[in-house]
């Protein structure tokens, strides 16, 4: 279990990099967007979200909270193909 005891830092420090990144071609337009599609803005969220139950659900593990960890793991069946959706019309408009 030690070995994964860190590994919400992990995802924290990639969406800090995936921030960084692209930061400059999307979020600094926040919220005055002009040219960009609404596919974008699924893309950016889904992402997001994903990031955000990667890097929740070790805690909850490590906390004790695992109904809350299963509640996450059920909504990923969810989140998952609108991942993947987003991944598939990002391509395509590019």
């Amino acid at each position: 279990m030690t070995s994964y005891k860190y590994v919400s830092c992990l995802f924290a420090a990639a969406l800090l990099f995936a921030f960084i990144a692209f930061y400059e071609t999307y979020f600094s337009l926040f919220p005055s967007f002009k040219n960009t599609a609404w596919i974008i803005h699924f893309h950016a969220t889904v992402i997001v979200l994903w990031f955000v139950m990667l890097i929740t659900q070790p805690v909850l593990i490590r906390t004790g909270h695992m109904d809350l960890h299963r509640l996450l793991g059920r909504i990923s069946y969810i989140l998952v193909p609108l991942l993947v959706l987003s991944l598939i019309l990002v391509s395509r408009k590019t």
